[in-house]
């Protein structure tokens, strides 16, 4: 089965094992992700009057835009991209920027090139469903048993999972991910959204309800809620009932024909170029919507103009507030989901204004983000074909230029505690990327500190019941579930809750006495271990290339692979898929006859290598090449045995001489215990 390019999928390796992919914390009281509006209790500063502010009119846009965009921090990160603001019912400046392909120098034209919108297509699935809704043939409480036909759901709960907790992510379903084999390149292949559906349903592990987690099924279901309610395929349903009323000719979710044809070429975070590919299902309604510019224009408008005439709404006045409420949150000044959207990039001091309401997306090649301010009739579309970030940097400038208003600091009305309300101190576990870790404490005098794989540490005060600020007013909220588990959303990171582990409780031969008992006993809490006491863990032990192999894959949350095995001794090997997604993912290497000696022990500079082929991007090399390692390193394996010297990813038993030598023994063979030194290093280290 077709690849992506190997830099892709290697790039998608790290995102994957450094994210270990894509934080956060609690209030005293019980969770607030239900489904009724979010209480502002604490807020953002009101909104004041507009007439402090620049005027938003076409020369005053197109200025902004085309100083933004002309900016060197802003060209490194767009190959081709456009923009459209609609206020007032009117469409204030839709205008396009560099290449839709840089190699025939074709500049973006906003009315014909079209885009991949990726996750932004979930808003489109989600004002589809309501029009359900508003037909009377969906019940927003209803038990989604009720419309998925035969489709099997494991819910251990006595709480439904219900459309609404569809439209706001708070299922409590197991994640699920795009695969490596849902990416293909035979344009002729079909696979249909119930097959595909039926295939990956996930089982329900949360009550639903009581958390929020970025949920692609979630949206993916709704889609073919439509499909079945609707009697019609989803693709067609979204052609008739929202994109020909609203004129928008160039926009599917078929990649085929003329939209196919006029297809941004798609770039990496890099810049290279990426391949025109297909996805699994064929039709996705989570994140398959293929658009220009001009056409999510008019969306726009029918969306937010109230005075619109029937023949061009797609929804009720009614239906479009609700979409617009807030119906999940960890804490008031850090919204999660409406009916179909999700909060804005996080302001500091501000966090998200409840009055904006946006949505996000990307792929391996694209870019899009869109948001609206109902209450000022405002709508703005970014959309960019390279895999970017620009999207939130453009919103903050943006807003801070024509609407400043949304971002002032908050106003927190709660006297805030001498001490924290409990000890939110431990390792939290990223519900969307279980490989995602964040690590928790709490000093004497109250400061709370928080880091991950992917956020510097950072050091916050308490400022609210449940609430912190870091030093440069980012927020980090707690909260407690009716069960007494406790979430974090850490705004710097993922929009995603993390939930407290609670502490393994060891082995037979590994208690809390241990030297090395933070490393085995973290791992085991954060799931890699079984968390049964009456097991021997067998510190002292060796472990194998294939055993290496799978541990790392596993913390990372990474799966199996489900193609055949390459290495011609691994074929049999309980390991083996293991072995082979490491190889299509790009740290694995076999010898020069594809054998892997996957029973054969690690040694612990190979161990190190193949660590550092995945962690090696988030760290500088600078400083390596002064650590000097005693005894023999063979010299492949040399810098990758620096930089786990010099970040001590070793524990007690590596000596550190008078002269600063560090005692790695790389030829040693690598033992249990070591293994879960240098994993949960690996999972735990905060970026350079």
């Amino acid at each position: 089965m077709s690849k992506l390019p190997e830099k892709k999928r290697n790039s998608l390796l790290i995102n994957k094992i450094t994210k270990v992919t894509l934080g956060a914390a609690m209030l005293a009281s019980p969770l607030v992700a239900h489904t009724q509006p979010v209480n502002a209790a604490l807020s953002s500063a009101p909104v004041s009057s507009l007439a402090s502010t620049p005027a938003l009119n076409t020369h005053e846009a197109e200025a902004f835009f085309d100083r933004f965009f002309a900016s060197p921090e802003s060209k490194a990160q767009y190959a081709g991209a456009a923009v459209v603001v609609v206020k007032d019912g009117k469409v204030v400046i839709q205008k396009g920027y560099g290449y839709s392909d840089k190699d025939k120098k074709t500049p973006v034209d906003v009315q014909k090139t079209v885009f991949r919108l990726a996750s932004v297509s979930k808003s489109f699935t989600a004002v589809a469903l309501m029009q359900l809704v508003e037909q009377g043939t969906v019940d927003l409480k209803q038990d989604i048993r009720s419309y998925i036909g035969d489709l099997p759901l494991s819910n251990p709960f006595s709480t439904p999972v219900t459309i609404e907790h569809l439209l706001t992510h708070t299922t409590g379903f197991e994640n699920r991910e795009v695969r490596d084999e849902d990416v293909y390149y035979d344009f002729d292949k079909v696979v249909s959204l119930k097959d595909y559906i039926r295939e990956t349903m996930p089982p329900v592990v949360r009550e639903p309800g009581t958390s929020y987690m970025y949920d692609n099924f979630a949206s993916m279901l709704q889609g073919y809620i439509v499909e079945r309610v609707s009697g019609m395929p989803f693709e067609e349903y979204m052609d008739k009932n929202i994109f020909k009323g609203l004129g928008m000719n160039s926009s599917g979710f078929l990649l085929k024909g003329n939209v196919k044809d006029r297809l941004a070429a798609g770039y990496d975070g890099s810049g290279n170029p990426v391949p025109i590919y297909a996805m699994s299902p064929t039709v996705m309604p989570d994140g398959g919507m293929l658009s220009t510019p001009e056409d999510v224009g008019k969306f726009m408008l029918a969306f937010l103009d109230e005075n619109a005439s029937e023949k061009g709404r797609i929804l009720s006045t009614n239906s479009v507030k609700e979409m617009s409420i807030y119906r999940s949150a960890i804490h008031p000044l850090l919204p999660d989901t409406t009916y179909g959207f999700e909060a804005a990039v996080p302001l500091p001091g501000a966090g998200s204004s409840d009055k904006v309401i946006t949505k996000e997306g990307g792929l391996f090649d694209s870019s899009a983000y869109i948001w609206f301010i109902p209450e000022q009739r405002l709508g703005v579309f970014f959309v960019c074909n390279q895999a970017s970030q620009l999207q939130h940097s453009l919103y903050t400038a943006f807003m801070d230029s024509f609407f400043p208003e949304y971002g002032k600091p908050a106003v927190l009305q709660h006297t805030v505690p001498a001490a924290p309300e409990q000890d939110y101190s431990g390792l939290y576990i990223n519900l969307r990327a279980k490989g995602l870790v964040s690590t928790v404490s709490i000093s004497e005098d109250g400061k709370l500190s928080a880091y991950n794989a992917l956020q510097r540490k950072q050091t916050m005060k308490q400022v609210a019941p449940g609430l912190y600020i870091s030093d440069n007013r980012m927020f980090t909220a707690f909260q407690k579930d009716p069960n007494g588990r406790v979430y974090m959303k850490l705004s710097e990171s993922t929009g995603d809750y993390s939930i407290k582990a609670e502490v393994g409780k060891g082995f037979k031969d590994v208690d809390s006495n241990h030297p090395y008992a933070r490393y085995i006993i973290g791992l085991q809490s954060v799931g890699l271990y079984d968390d049964d006491a009456s097991q021997a863990f067998l510190p002292e032990q060796g472990v194998t290339r294939g055993e290496y192999v799978r541990n790392l894959l596993t913390m990372s949350g990474v799966s199996e692979s489900k193609n055949p095995i390459q290495f011609k001794d691994a074929v049999n090997d309980p390991n083996g898929p293991y072995i082979q997604a490491g190889k299509e993912l790009g740290f694995v290497v076999g010898t020069e006859d594809h054998a892997f000696e996957s029973d054969k022990e690690i040694t612990r500079q190979e161990a190190a290598l193949i660590l550092w082929r995945v962690i090696s991007s988030k760290y500088s090399e600078n400083g390596n090449e002064k650590v000097k390692i005693a005894g023999k390193t063979d010299s492949w394996a040399l810098k990758a045995v620096q930089l786990m010297a010099r970040l001590k990813f070793y524990g007690p038993d590596i000596r550190e001489l008078s002269d600063g030598t560090i005692e790695f023994r790389s030829t040693d063979v690598l033992t249990r215990k070591e293994e879960a030194c240098l994993l949960f290093n690996a999972l735990t280290q905060p970026p350079e």
